[in-house]
């Protein structure tokens, strides 16, 4: 019987290799996102993670244990590659009630980012099943060889299909990254200020509850990438932030919508221009606008695909409101 000697100097390398990539990366980037304020840590995610870590670094260092070509080693990198799909599900959000594959959301005092990555979180998880496929029909095929003296047993390499399978899916996935960003940064809203109308209504007379008094957003959109950037909704909530007379407008009133949410698709290698959205005061608060200094909380809400990522985008903005 042949004993393997354990490689101790590898498993120690690689242990502090996976130590940098399950616990040092992910802390990193997380803890500066916090720092700079643009995320609020969970604890309990924070926390929720180290199992998952530790986990990932004992299997690395367990997986380079033994020589490579050996059964013990591909069992071992089976074993790895398993794991780190079922740890990219769950960053994903896979294990999270109510929370739909590939969702990251974004946090700050103003704004609110929701990005869907549902198409590169399956790349990558089909990713790992397929390795992993591999490394167990490799595990196989060396223990036939080795318990045969027939040298043909087990050179079929049904691995190699796996292998061949899993390089295509992570050269479809850099391809797509790579095109996506390069696509993204081309994009070019140019934004112009709000203009505002007002109609005296039917009675001709100002400030009555028959008037129609409307701020409209007007921008053009360039898009040079090569994905359409489609189903653009934008629509903007006004609000009473503050008031110098608040038994005319108290905080917290709704004075106006949007009326054209539903902005279409800017398509590839394209500019278009004088795109609008129109956000109408209600009438009823029209005259207590007018009577007042008010400020006005605008609530900018932003959905939109781009190449299959999806984007939701809220936004607060405070200041004072024109008078009609």
């Amino acid at each position: 019987m042949i004993i393997m000697k354990i490689q101790i100097g590898k498993m120690i390398f690689h242990g502090i290799i996976a130590a940098i990539f399950y616990l040092g990366i992910p802390y990193a980037i997380l803890f500066a996102l916090d720092y700079y304020g643009l995320l609020e840590l969970n604890m309990a995610f924070i926390w929720g993670l180290l199992p998952f870590a530790i986990a990932g670094i004992v299997i690395t260092m367990l997986r380079h244990a033994y020589p490579k070509d050996t059964v013990n080693n591909r069992l071992l990198m089976f074993l790895t590659t398993v794991y780190s799909g079922l740890y990219l599900f769950y960053i994903f959000g896979g294990f999270t009630p109510g929370v739909e594959l590939g969702n990251f959301s974004i946090t700050t005092d103003f704004a609110e980012v929701t990005v869907g990555i549902k198409l590169i979180a399956w790349l990558l998880l089909i990713g790992s099943a397929l390795a992993g496929l591999r490394y167990l029909f490799e595990a196989i095929e060396i223990h036939m060889k080795n318990k045969s003296d027939d040298p043909r047993t087990g050179s079929f390499k049904m691995f190699r299909i796996f292998k061949g399978l899993g390089l295509l899916t992570s050269l479809v996935l850099m391809g797509y990254i790579f095109t996506l960003v390069i696509s993204g940064i081309t994009l070019r809203p140019n934004l112009h200020d709000f203009s505002t109308s007002h109609d005296n209504g039917l009675d001709g007379n100002p400030y009555t509850s028959d008037d129609i008094f409307a701020l409209t957003l007007l921008f053009d959109m360039k898009n040079g990438g090569i994905y359409s950037m489609t189903d653009v909704y934008i629509s903007i909530d006004l609000y009473v932030h503050d008031c110098n007379d608040t038994s005319i407008l108290p905080r917290f009133t709704k004075v106006g919508s949007t009326i054209n949410s539903s902005v279409g698709d800017f398509p590839a290698f394209s500019e278009t221009y004088n795109h609008n959205v129109t956000c109408i005061i209600d009438p009823l608060h029209i005259l207590d606008i007018f009577l007042t200094e008010t400020i006005i909380d605008m609530n900018f809400h932003i959905n939109a695909s781009y190449g299959g990522i999806f984007v939701d985008f809220r936004m607060n903005v405070t200041t004072p409101m024109l008078s009609p």
